[in-house]
């Protein structure tokens, strides 16, 4: 049997144990049953049980299975926007997994592949510390996505980059000693899930769209409205030109007609005179 205080003190009975046990008020914990003779320990079970899933959830944390995280963005997207998709891709990279960067293009952007692969580019190179690139941005349909990969000191370089941030916010100048462990506890400050932000960028991109179609809308509308104007200004020109031309040929032949009767009149007097 192991005392409480890890001393060895033999081999004894199990009465014995178990009184010694109810003297200090601890638990007979048998710990290796298998032994010959079975080794029991004097302890608190309940704490024993609690260090040991303690223990458990350390070993866990430790041994983190790297995930693919994914980033998506547009071309149109803001400075503060690319600034919190970096807060994530720090602390994704800081946890071993990879990041992967989706780049969305919609109508009309399509036309400007380069502006999507700049902003990747320039992504790329804000995380260079930390990341490096495992595949280029390389174009698939109406996405360009790009493979970032954490270098070695990656949580270092974090843990420092937090020490920062925390340092800027309580006003201090002065660098801060990093620490290399990460607090689950500590989230990143005023930064959106990856999905209210992809359904921002969506609905920003919808409003533009509907603003842009309703505005071509508004130009083909004036447009054949201006064009029926000019027909019906046209149509009015033509049909004034048309009643002044017929008038003035009705007034020409009444005068026509009216001097033929007049040569008509003059004849018989003429003839009258002349006999």
């Amino acid at each position: 049997m192991i005392s409480h205080e890890g001393e060895q003190v033999g081999v004894v009975q199990i009465e014995d144990a178990r009184r010694m046990a109810q003297e200090v008020d601890l638990d007979l914990v048998e710990v290796a049953p298998m032994a010959k003779p079975p080794v029991c320990k004097l302890m608190d079970y309940g704490k024993f049980k609690y260090e040991q899933q303690k223990a458990a959830r350390k070993g866990r944390k430790k041994s983190h299975t790297a995930e693919l995280k994914r980033l998506r963005m547009r071309p149109k997207i803001d400075r503060h926007d690319i600034d919190t998709k970096l807060r994530k891709a720090r602390q994704f990279l800081a946890e071993g997994d990879k990041v992967q960067v989706h780049m969305r293009f919609r109508g009309r952007e399509m036309a400007h592949l380069d502006i999507g692969q700049e902003r990747l580019i320039d992504f790329a190179k804000d995380l260079e510390e930390m990341a490096k690139v495992e595949r280029a941005p390389s174009r698939e349909g109406r996405e360009m996505t790009m493979m970032l990969t954490p270098r070695a000191n990656a949580a270092e370089v974090y843990a420092a980059y937090k020490a920062e941030q925390r340092a800027k916010k309580k006003g201090k100048g002065g660098p801060v000693a990093p620490t290399t462990e990460l607090d689950d506890d500590d989230e990143l400050d005023d930064v959106e899930s990856e999905e209210e932000l992809d359904n921002i960028e969506a609905a920003e991109s919808d409003k533009v769209e509907t603003v842009e179609a309703e505005t071509t809308k508004d130009e083909v509308e004036t447009a054949e409205a201006e064009t029926a104007k000019d027909e019906v200004e046209t149509t009015e020109a033509e049909s004034a030109k048309d009643e002044v031309e017929t008038a003035e040929a009705e007034s020409a032949k009444d005068e026509v007609v009216t001097a033929e009767v007049e040569v008509e009149a003059e004849s018989p007097n003429n003839e009258s005179e002349k006999s």
